[in-house]
């Protein structure tokens, strides 16, 4: 049964069929270098629509067709991307599970929908601005008046309005948070 994806990088939900296809999505979405991700159900070539299924990811490089090791692009959507000199983004099933990204993406999106109130959004972005880059305890220790900081750091993550780096060692006080780039 499908479910649909839903992020700040897309512009409608992007309908997924299996674990490996979100979580491909979410690794996405949480990469500073992605601007964009589009779905398409169909792509129309001249004449001829072609059912596609396909996902494209934009990042400074321009358009890719993603291509998840797992779940590969159909020979036609392929095909479609070769003659318009698309190219593929592959991504591996084993890199998405790599740890200690894997773990980090889990953790940071489970935190997608905490609301973030306003007056804490605006401390945090600040306080990144004077500093560009906090350990997650110190950026917390200069936030005053709230509960909750560091959901609010993560959820502010999903919505790309900070960056946190999710390749060290799992998150934590030493975790390193910058100001989104986006």
């Amino acid at each position: 049964m499908a479910w649909a994806f839903q992020s700040v990088l897309v512009t409608k939900p992007i309908p997924i069929d299996s674990a490996e296809t979100e979580k491909a999505l979410i690794h996405l979405t949480l990469d500073r270098n992605v601007t964009a991700i589009d779905h398409f159900d169909q792509i129309q070539t001249g004449d001829t629509i072609i059912k596609a299924d396909a996902i494209f990811v934009r990042d400074h490089r321009g358009r890719h067709l993603l291509d998840i090791e797992s779940k590969r692009p159909s020979e036609q959507v392929a095909e479609v991307a070769k003659e318009f000199l698309i190219p593929l983004w592959t991504i591996s099933t084993a890199s998405l599970l790599e740890e200690p990204r894997s773990g980090n993406e889990s953790e940071v999106w489970s935190h997608r929908d905490h609301a973030v109130p306003v007056h804490l959004r605006m401390q945090i972005v600040a306080e990144l601005g004077r500093k560009r880059a906090l350990g997650m305890s110190e950026l917390k220790a200069a936030i005053i008046g709230f509960k909750s900081i560091r959901r609010s750091i993560l959820a502010l993550a999903c919505a790309r309005v900070v960056q946190i780096d999710l390749e060290a060692a799992p998150l934590g006080p030493g975790s390193i948070v910058r100001k989104g780039h986006w």
